[in-house]
């Protein structure tokens, strides 16, 4: 308690920094005796100075060690969890609400076994410094160790759970902000189509145009633009009947371009059959196509599925 005491003026994040800096100059003094002494004349003149027998004993205090260290990276890890989640600022998520504010609530827990890990840490460093013959390969301090380990892995765990939903949240409130963007510009009469095209696009500014070649966005602004929207499966039957129809565009006096959205669903993509399959239908087609599969906006995919009632069958 003293030590929470101690850092009660300090936010909770800074509490588990400040609490494993000052643990890391003991440690790093104990681990280069442990380790270095029989090779490092450093950590030999410090080895002779604590006078530890540590380097005769290495076999037999392994256990120690292991232990050490896998409750040492595990508190490394919940005190990074720790200081993520109290670094989330974001007009998408709040502090008060849900989840942000049920994984805060597991944030004091983290902390207090943080913080009673590295006294056992400690604990254990000064009883190794100044050993006898009770630490042998299996005793209760290295078994405490141990569960420790355990426990504050098990937190880690949690805590990154909570961030995973922190993230979802404010992805899922940023997607619902685009979609709504997207839904008032497409309803909403526009000069031209640039605008729109920008949206559907977002950061990507290039297509391919039917020789394959990159031209940008707004080479067809002002004019006619037909969206091909389609999955994967689309049959090469129905290429080919679109096809015809395009290159009759010109002679019956309709002058448009048709661009391909492919809805693809981004999990998958690594999937190299879906890859090849993404670069053979574009191989086949004499029209504008995306120059890869995510340079449609996820708002937009939404909003064509939701809005348009796309689920397999093409719709232009």
């Amino acid at each position: 308690m003293a030590i929470f005491n101690m850092l009660s003026s300090y936010s909770w994040g800074a509490k588990v920094v400040l609490t494993l800096a000052a643990f890391a100059v003991n440690f790093g003094e104990f681990w280069l005796i442990a380790q270095l002494s029989t090779s490092n004349p450093l950590a030999k003149s410090v080895a002779l100075l604590k006078q530890p027998d540590i380097s005769e004993h290495s076999q037999t205090l392994k256990s120690h060690f292991d232990a050490l260290s896998k409750l040492i990276n595990a508190m490394f890890d919940v005190t990074k969890s720790i200081v993520e989640l109290t670094g989330i600022h974001s007009k998408y998520i709040s502090i008060g609400e849900p989840p942000l504010s049920t994984a805060m609530t597991h944030i004091h827990t983290a902390t207090y076994w943080i913080i009673a890990s590295v006294v056992a840490c400690t604990r254990q460093i000064t009883g190794l410094i100044g050993m006898g013959n009770g630490f042998g390969p299996d005793t209760p301090e290295a078994r405490e160790l141990s569960s420790l380990a355990r426990k504050v892995s098990s937190i880690h765990e949690h805590l990154q759970s909570r961030l995973r939903l922190c993230y979802e949240h404010i992805d899922e409130k940023k997607l619902m902000e685009a979609f709504e963007h997207f839904k008032r510009t497409i309803e909403t009469p526009q000069v031209d189509n640039l605008k729109i095209l920008q949206n559907i696009f977002g950061k990507e500014k290039v297509l391919l145009n039917p020789d394959r070649a990159e031209v940008y966005i707004n080479l067809l602004r002002k004019q006619h633009v037909l969206l091909l929207i389609s999955d994967l499966d689309i049959s090469q039957e129905e290429i080919r009947f679109l096809e015809a129809v395009y290159k009759e565009r010109v002679s019956s006096g309709l002058n448009y371009e048709i661009i391909w959205l492919p809805i693809v669903d981004r999990t998958t993509w690594n999937d190299g059959y879906y890859q090849k399959k993404f670069s053979n239908l574009q191989s086949i087609m004499s029209w504008y196509t995306v120059s890869h599969h995510v340079a449609i906006e996820p708002a937009v995919i939404k909003y064509i599925r939701e809005e348009w009632g796309f689920v397999k069958k093409p719709i232009a």
